[in-house]
């Protein structure tokens, strides 16, 4: 059974703006002290600990209460970030070749030339070693 907040949930106004330490708290309380993706303890006593977006940020996550998560420094932190990341890097490619700004460039002139040239030279040689044969 669920008991409805009885305080309301914190929404940052804006995405740098600090979590406050009442807010620090309830996440940890609410998360039992625990790392949410490998369960060791955190905190005093425990590893050291970092709150974390479960929606980075980056990828569209808000700044709010219910979106912030306990894990452990190292390496469950290092990990999420990393994914996230990698997460953000597919997303801005994927808009980038939809929008046509990722477009291959076309070979210029001069690349066409030269790939003429050097195709003529290979041609000519292989001529001669038919004639040597």
């Amino acid at each position: 059974m669920t008991t409805a907040r009885t305080v309301p949930e914190w929404v940052g106004k804006h995405p740098d703006e600090a979590v406050p330490r009442r807010v620090k708290d309830r996440i940890f309380l609410r998360d039992g002290g625990r790392c949410q993706a490998c369960t060791r303890r955190v905190g005093p006593g425990g590893e050291p600990y970092a709150l974390d977006h479960k929606i980075a940020l980056v990828n569209g996550g808000e700044h709010r209460e219910g979106n912030l998560q306990l894990l452990c420094q190292n390496p469950c932190h290092a990990a999420k970030t990393a994914t996230d990341v990698a997460i953000k890097s597919k997303t801005y490619d994927m808009r980038k070749k939809h929008i046509g700004a990722d477009k291959p460039a076309r070979p210029s002139r001069l690349s066409k030339e030269y790939r003429r040239a050097a195709l003529a030279r290979i041609q000519a040689e292989q001529a001669k070693r038919e004639e040597l044969t």
